[in-house]
């Protein structure tokens, strides 16, 4: 199971993980939106998708992600570091932020406890948002991105997958450039390719239990600040097992929040209302997040070599390294719980009030988890992705939008 998920791993021994490509792109690919008349009985041109596919591809998400963890380790480095750069005025254009003293320390860690979370659920919805838009939307993955707008049926296509897995052909395809080392055109070897398919694998299995289990939380966060992060100093946490023993469960800052269902999947007609405690860990939020944005550079390099004709490179992950991500700054941290749910008190009829129901999810590791171990040592590469015949881009000569780049307009 993921770490603290409740959910069991689909991916060590494969099995149901492997869809066939109907199964994966569902209904959403039945009916485009793009597809539909308006008012006026008008559809999209498709001759300008090329247009829209170059113009999308000059961005760069994974740069953007990266420069929020970049910017959020900043916040860690010692007081010296960061008193010249405090000490003299910022300005943005018209805005100035006057120097001032390093704000103090604990604020910094309470601010960094908070912000990981939307960091890390950001980069992981986002990779699975570019997941399916590549999927539903070969012919524009940036329709496709923009059509989907409706949570709930995405909510349901990201559970589903975590019981069946994510299918590993289309994952090959999408984030490796073909369905083996020779199709894709790139320098590795099978065992390797094979082995960064399962990472990639795992790493959408660990990004959808985040955005279906922990959405709770990420809403709090990003709704209003409705979470509540207390420091270091609250009082300890403990159970007592069957012999009388004291099992220590949480020690530490922590996040509190309210939510209406004990979790995003439960019944409305179950018990209603809780109050959640979190265990913050902004290490592994960072380190997950840093992996998500290799892997969106991967899918981006491909696409670019796809639509565009350019030639880039992408990440050869492997599983250990995306393990590693994922439960070492949790083995390290040494915490026993991942979240305690309980409910609310409630008035009975009779005006006697409930005792309190907890609900504990405890972190959990892979039957084979050894930090220490030689197969824990990530050795991540970025390999070449050359240009195959195939790819090679012929430009247009005509534009029809002025904002597009010389070579990738429509031709009238």
């Amino acid at each position: 199971m993921g770490a603290g998920t409740g959910r069991e791993n689909p991916y060590p021994t494969c099995a149901g993980g492997c869809l066939n490509w109907h199964i994966v792109t569902g209904k959403a690919s039945l009916k485009r939106k793009w597809e539909k008349p308006d008012d006026q009985g008008r559809v999209l041109d498709q001759s300008q998708f090329p247009e829209l596919n170059a113009l999308f591809y000059t961005a760069s998400p994974s740069d953007f992600i990266r420069m929020r963890i970049n910017v959020m380790a900043l916040i860690a480095a010692p007081d010296s570091a960061l008193a010249p750069a405090f000490a003299v005025d910022r300005e943005l254009g018209s805005v100035r932020v006057t120097a001032g003293p390093v704000p103090d320390l604990d604020l910094r860690m309470q601010y960094m406890r908070t912000e990981t979370v939307a960091i890390v659920h950001h980069a992981s919805e986002t990779l699975l948002r570019l997941y399916f838009a590549h999927i539903d939307h070969p012919e524009s993955p940036w329709l496709g991105m923009s059509a989907s707008t409706n949570f709930v049926e995405l909510k349901e296509r990201v559970g589903d997958l975590l019981d069946v897995g994510f299918d590993r052909k289309v994952i090959a395809e999408l984030f490796m450039g073909g369905s083996s080392p020779v199709d894709a055109g790139i320098d590795i070897t099978q065992e390797e390719f094979d082995d960064a398919v399962k990472a990639l694998s795992f790493l959408l299995w660990d990004c959808g239990c985040r955005f279906i289990d922990d959405a709770y939380l990420y809403n709090a966060v990003k709704h209003g600040l409705a979470a509540i992060d207390l420091p270091g100093g609250t009082p300890k946490m403990e159970a007592t097992d069957e012999d009388g023993t004291q099992i220590p469960l949480h020690e530490g800052p922590a996040h509190i929040y309210l939510h209406q269902k004990l979790n995003p999947t439960a019944s409305p007609s179950d018990s209603q209302w809780f109050v959640s405690i979190d265990d913050p860990n902004p290490e592994r939020d960072l380190s997950v997040a840093f992996v998500i944005t290799q892997a969106i550079e991967s899918l981006w390099a491909v696409a670019r070599r796809r639509y565009i004709g350019e030639p880039g490179s992408i990440w050869c992950l492997n599983l250990s390294a995306v393990h590693l991500a994922v439960y070492g700054p949790v083995d390290h941290a040494a915490k026993a719980m991942r979240r305690m749910s309980t409910e609310l008190s409630k008035l009975k009829p009779d005006g006697n009030a409930d005792e309190p129901k907890h609900h504990i999810t405890m972190y959990d590791f892979p039957d084979n988890w050894d930090p220490q171990g030689k197969e824990r040592k990530p050795a991540l590469r970025q390999i070449e992705l050359p240009l195959r015949p195939q790819d090679v881009h012929t430009p247009a000569t005509t534009g029809y939008l002025p904002f597009v780049r010389k070579g990738f307009q429509r031709e009238r």
